[in-house]
């Protein structure tokens, strides 16, 4: 069937970008939580995350994690290639451990050096200076070999580690299938007296939807990977949303150049 074909001669409007703020994530390939997670949370938002995967492949181990390391830079590049982000997000928290954070930093930066990265064990560090916080307990889904290396990051930035619980799996598929009525289980089982706030640590755990039930249930805040990853994310954004949790009541303290945050520097002795 013959048919005409024009080329249209209005004048075409360029906005700046599709979208008033550009997101990346750095995701593992067997990674099931992170990237809907985000999604969900920065809905409504006037924000784009564009995501690209990692080769990996489960179990989850110290030795697998650290072999990341090589291809971050080449897996950051990737996400819209020559053009800008306004924050870089590597989306593994027991990965930012095992690489270490400033090599995950500064791989990742050297694939887009205008954006601020972000790193799930960075982004909490930030919510809790931002909210003067010192001492927590922390609950993860790895094994022991796999969360002590997480508890110790947090001690060695100077939060005090009232209890580490680990759930004890290897393979994040499985992790990422924990219900949300069994995480709030094992959250309460998780917090210790002592403890002002409970880390949630793995972003393969579905616990950023529920941390306001969880709050309610356990009665101090609760942070985990993915909510500290958004909050960071939206303040970065110059978004004041109240809408998730005590955190999000929260301003950052300042822009963090890198995301390494110190309890005591922004944590006075006399509570100002």
């Amino acid at each position: 069937m013959a048919f005409n074909i024009e080329r249209a001669t209005a004048e075409i409007e360029l906005d700046a970008r599709p979208f008033k703020q550009r997101v990346g994530l750095v995701a593992l390939a067997t990674d099931h939580v992170s990237e809907p997670e985000l999604s969900t949370l920065f809905s409504g938002h006037d924000l784009a995350m564009y995501v690209n995967r990692m080769a990996y492949a489960n179990p989850v181990t110290a030795a697998s994690l650290q072999a990341l390391a090589p291809d971050l830079t080449e897996a950051a590049t990737r996400i819209l290639p020559g053009e800008e982000l306004d924050a870089l997000i590597f989306g593994c928290t027991a990965g930012t451990v095992a690489v270490g954070e400033p090599k995950v930093i500064t791989s990742v930066a050297a694939a887009k050096p205008s954006a601020t990265i972000i790193t799930p064990v960075g982004a909490i560090a930030a919510g809790l200076s931002a909210m003067k916080i010192r001492r927590v307990s922390v609950l993860t889904a790895c094994d022991e070999e796999t969360s002590l290396p997480i508890a110790k990051y947090f001690e060695q930035m100077g939060w005090g580690i009232d209890l580490l619980t680990c759930v004890g799996l290897t393979d994040d598929a499985e992790m990422a299938r924990i219900a949300q009525s069994s995480i709030i289980v094992h959250a309460k089982r998780a917090l210790h007296p002592a403890s002002e706030a409970l880390l949630i640590c793995g972003s393969a755990l579905r616990a950023a939807l529920i941390v306001e039930e969880i709050e309610q249930s356990i009665g101090v805040p609760t942070l985990s990977s993915n909510s500290a990853i958004a909050w960071n994310v939206l303040r970065l954004c110059g978004d004041t949303s109240r809408v998730g949790g005590r955190l999000m009541q929260y301003e950052l303290l300042k822009k963090p150049e890198a995301n390494v945050k110190y309890a005591d520097e922004f944590c006075s002795r006399d509570g100002e």
